[in-house]
């Protein structure tokens, strides 16, 4: 297996369609190595498609997404994601679906190690089992190890896949996340967002994640983008840092209804109301 070591992960003019309707329109955006991205935008505005996309899950033949045109196609560092065999892609990038159901009442310590396949295959060393470890312990889940998966709560479970997704970006170059934040207290929302932007700067990871609470991603994110559905009639993202985002006009035209939108008096962010 190739070692995957790209910089950034992109792409440039992409539009997609799923079932033949549009989903994607003009999308270019591109994640660096080392900085923490926050994609917000209305329900079924293309988010998900453009994370599975870019992760190499969906647009291949016969997917029901496909790529109808792209000045660059989902690329790292200028290699086409889905050039890549889907070990190469696993291992440089991790990427954790928006939901999912477990077939079997696996441990938790099984499933958080399942995230290592891409890097060792299903001969799991000591090495795995102590990167499976330590992402439970960043999740506040250690104790949760020999649990069956079936007895979690839904945020439990949220965390164990937290943690599975970032075992597996230990050693890879990005890691891509759809909605993280559902299904977890409002309490520890604020902890995992600071987890993710912290986790960018010390593992020069990529972290790339969707988010409905654009004024907690106001908090923490290096950039903030925003996905209008093609219907709209808005061509590409609006992409850059928090303050030149979160604007009234932007807002309008990302959700279609009027926002207002003012100054954090302690985090010196802007925020919608």
């Amino acid at each position: 297996m190739r070692n995957i070591d790209a910089s950034v992960l992109s792409c440039a003019g992409l539009s997609a369609a799923c079932h033949g309707k549009p989903v994607l329109s003009d999308v270019s955006i591109a994640v660096r190595r080392g900085e923490f991205v926050c994609l917000s935008g209305p329900n079924g505005g293309g988010k998900t498609t453009l994370l599975r996309l870019l992760a190499g899950i969906s647009g291949g033949r016969g997917d029901a997404v496909a790529i109808s045109a792209a000045e660059t196609p989902p690329s790292l560092d200028g290699t086409a994601v889905r050039a890549l065999s889907r070990r190469e892609s696993a291992a440089a990038i991790a990427y954790m679906e928006q939901s999912e159901r477990c077939a079997w009442n696996m441990p938790v310590r099984e499933l958080i190690l399942s995230g290592r396949f891409a890097h060792s295959g299903t001969r799991c060393t000591a090495d795995d089992a102590r990167i499976a470890e330590d992402a439970a312990e960043c999740l506040g889940i250690g104790a949760l190890l020999e649990r069956g998966v079936y007895s979690l709560s839904g945020g439990e479970f949220q965390k164990a896949r937290i943690a599975r997704t970032l075992a597996q970006s230990d050693g890879g170059n990005f890691l891509l996340l759809d909605e993280p934040c559902a299904a977890l207290d409002i309490s520890y929302e604020p902890e995992l967002l600071r987890l993710f932007a912290e986790t960018a700067r010390s593992r020069n990871l990529g972290v790339l994640i969707t988010i409905h609470d654009v004024n907690l991603a106001a908090r923490f994110a290096d950039r903030l983008a925003l996905l209008p559905p093609p219907e709209r009639g808005v061509r590409g993202l609006i992409s850059g840092t928090a303050r030149s985002v979160l604007t009234e006009e932007n807002l309008r035209l990302a959700y279609g209804v009027p926002m207002s939108v003012f100054e954090h008096p302690i985090h010196q962010c802007p925020q919608i109301g």
